[in-house]
């Protein structure tokens, strides 16, 4: 049985990375090779010292488009690589009626993706979480009190600062 889980998102630094023009790609990258993912198409495959543009060209001329190139940066960016896996009480299921207002899907960040793994949460969606979790505290097994404790710090986080969500992932 899989389970559900969240990460810490930074919406302000997709949004710019999402702006960039094609031009600006490259230089926004070189100096952040070092933060990507072991995970990246920017750096599977490619030795240390290959500079962001060639990178960039290659990854092109394998067929890869902007959008493909922008989803992999942010997803190597912008989401914590923590995640913390969430008890039913707090799954999408158990809390939500749908897609909560104000959330956004990972589709509307990247419409060339043909299946949601995420939504962006804002701080008063991840308030319903923390307040069903409170209430089945006596049923909550998958999180311990410092799971909850983290989930309600990123929730003040994105309270105090609009450039971060919560990232839900779905375990199909």
């Amino acid at each position: 049985m899989s389970t559900d889980w969240v990460c810490l998102f930074d919406k302000r630094l997709s949004d710019e990375i999402l702006s960039l023009a094609t031009a600006d790609l490259a230089d926004f990258l070189q100096p952040r090779l070092h933060e990507l993912a072991s995970f990246s198409e920017f750096i599977c495959g490619f030795a240390e010292e290959i500079p962001a543009p060639v990178r960039l060209s290659q990854l092109r001329q394998q067929g890869r488009t902007e959008e493909q190139l922008k989803c992999d940066v942010v997803q190597s960016l912008c989401i914590s690589s923590d995640p913390l896996y969430l008890d039913y009480w707090g799954c999408y299921a158990e809390v939500f009626i749908g897609d909560p207002p104000g959330s956004i899907p990972e589709s509307e960040l990247f419409p060339h993706l043909k299946e949601q793994r995420y939504l962006l949460l804002r701080s008063d969606h991840v308030d319903l979480m923390l307040a069903s979790l409170e209430s089945h505290r006596a049923e909550v097994v998958v999180m311990s009190d410092a799971n909850v404790s983290l989930l309600r710090n990123w929730r003040d986080q994105c309270g105090q600062d609009t450039g971060k969500m919560v990232a839900y992932f779905f375990s199909y």
